[in-house]
């Protein structure tokens, strides 16, 4: 995750974050993962619940991106 962090701040060519992508995406994956609320998450890091809620956003649609179309999935039935 955080290569895709990474990848998408040179392709947008932003020069600066608060922290480093490996962090983000640790602060990404937390709040995903244990549900905490982004208010604990961001007291905690010393960060704004606006900004650790765009990394979240921004974060579910690189994943997004990566995913494969759900028209191309192929289907499985099981008989019994």
């Amino acid at each position: 995750m955080a290569d895709l962090i990474r990848s998408q701040l040179k392709k947008i060519g932003s020069r600066w974050r608060k922290l480093p992508p490996s962090r983000i995406a640790l602060i990404v994956l937390a709040a995903f993962r244990h549900g905490q609320r982004l208010s604990d998450i961001s007291g905690g890091n010393d960060l704004s619940v606006s900004r650790v809620r765009r990394w979240q956003l921004n974060v579910m649609d690189l994943l997004a991106s990566r995913a494969p179309r759900l028209d191309g999935a192929t289907v499985f039935t099981v008989t019994v």
